[in-house]
């Protein structure tokens, strides 16, 4: 089951203004999805 993809708030809830979800550097579902462009973690 994905949690991410599909989902732009959950993705948007990895990143906060004190804290990033470890999901950011070591989700391979994370890493899947910027590496198709779905995804853009910090931009």
């Amino acid at each position: 089951m994905s949690r991410y993809a599909g989902n732009p708030g959950a993705v948007e809830a990895l990143v906060r203004s004190t804290e990033v979800h470890r999901d950011v550097y070591v989700g391979a579902e994370i890493f899947a999805l910027e590496r198709h462009g779905a995804a853009r973690i910090g931009a």
